[in-house]
């Protein structure tokens, strides 16, 4: 027994918060309660499975086909050699082409097909070049965490696969411009373009962008789950108590709160798609010749899209409906015919619309056989409210007491005793 007890005394907790709720106001909570948790799965997606799925859940992927690098190592080689009059201006000969084809084959040959950039870090998929035409194997994936400020840094990349022939190329006329400002300091690096100081800039002020955008996410998330916790609260005390001071607290806060979680998520995902389409930008300014693309993430960013687009959902279910929609006045319309401890009838029934004050003698209502005498100045009055409609059931007016009790006489006493 004390089990159904507790059972019992458990579902009632759990369901108050949904019980004694007219057909609209269950929509309108069911619509915030869907949003909210919609707003939380999102930023989980966003964070937690992008950590445990970077090849999948990506930011951005750099496109780098062994074929697409290769041909576009032959085209400038060769227009290079063109360009130079090595040949009086004959073109390349058979010889030349075989030689040109063979270089560029074998400097693409520890590129990956692509490159993702993940969240924490990035991740490059390829097979070895022994098992490529083997349809039967499963590409490689090789991932490498490196934290929240993570920011695709490409010249990096290519300098790590061996492809300086392509920094050399791509940035001739930065990397002369900086040695000449630096007295020829940075040539002896080994990837001299990533150490420009406009670009270590560049890649500076994105890292520090995108760990504070990061870190707005996870204040969504935290901000969505302690709304949640209030929701539940406020739908426990909604249209249960006299005092409606603690309602009108939670109803502010949480559209307060859900203001500041669209304004943080719209923040977010305006900075962090900046961020990428920066840096595809620039890829396709600097190394789109050479066969190398870079694209958004679109499962990613489609997670961060409906993040912006449920909290602005919960926004419109809260702040729309509470500060713009709602008459702040109804609330208090609904409980203006209670008082402490009694429940009256309604204000039309209770109020009477025509009432007046009639001076009553007091001692004929209790002895109605008594002598009417004419009152004097020392006799005091019975102040009686009368109302235009019928008294309650058993019960009669003054005015019918006073008909009923003629031709009885009435005296009036100064004591009114019960």
């Amino acid at each position: 027994m004390w089990k159904k007890g507790l059972l019992s005394r458990f579902l009632g907790v759990v369901l108050r918060p949904f019980q004694y709720l007219d057909a609209i106001d269950r929509i309108v909570q069911i619509l915030r309660l869907v949003s909210s948790l919609l707003v939380v799965l999102m930023g989980l997606i966003l964070t937690l499975g992008a950590f445990l799925s970077p090849e999948k859940l990506y930011m951005g992927k750099f496109t780098t086909s062994k074929k697409s690098i290769a041909n576009g190592l032959f085209e400038l080689l060769s227009n290079s050699v063109v360009n130079s009059n090595m040949n009086g201006g004959l073109g390349l000969t058979t010889s030349e082409i075989v030689i040109l084809n063979q270089y560029t084959s074998s400097q693409v040959v520890n590129v990956p097909e692509y490159i993702t950039s993940a969240v924490y870090g990035w991740c490059q998929l390829g097979k070895p070049d022994d098992v490529a035409d083997n349809l039967n194997n499963t590409d490689e994936v090789e991932c490498q965490y490196i934290g929240p400020s993570y920011v695709f840094d490409y010249r990096v990349l290519l300098g790590k696969m061996r492809l300086n022939i392509v920094l050399d190329y791509a940035y001739t006329d930065s990397l002369q411009e900086n040695d000449s400002m630096n007295g020829d300091s940075a040539s002896a690096n080994s990837t001299p373009s990533a150490h420009i100081p406009d670009y270590v800039r560049y890649i500076n002020n994105a890292r520090s962008l995108k760990m504070n955008m990061l870190f707005l996410v996870y204040f969504v998330m935290v901000l969505q789950v302690f709304m949640l916790c209030l929701m539940l609260w406020y739908y426990c005390v909604k249209g249960r108590s006299l005092n409606l001071r603690k309602e009108k607290i939670l109803v502010h806060l949480l559209s307060f709160c859900s203001l500041v979680v669209f304004m943080f998520s719209l923040v977010a995902t305006i900075n962090l798609f900046a961020i990428q389409h920066n840096i595809r930008s620039h890829v396709k300014q600097e190394l789109q010749n050479f066969g190398f693309a870079y694209e958004l993430g679109k499962r990613w960013f489609s997670c961060l899209l409906q993040l912006s687009v449920f909290s602005f959902i919960s926004c419109l279910l809260w702040s729309g409906l509470e500060w713009c929609v709602m008459d702040p006045n109804q609330n208090q319309r609904r409980f203006s015919h209670i008082e402490a401890g009694v429940l009256a009838l309604r204000q039309s029934e209770t109020r009477p619309k025509n009432s007046e004050v009639r001076n009553l003698p007091t001692k004929g209502l209790l002895n109605p056989d008594a002598a009417l005498t004419a009152p004097s100045r020392e006799t005091s009055r019975l102040l009686v409210v009368t109302r235009s409609k019928s008294p309650p059931c058993g019960y009669m007016s003054a005015s019918e007491l006073s008909l009923s009790s003629s031709p009885r006489a009435v005296k009036t006493a100064t004591t009114f005793k019960f």
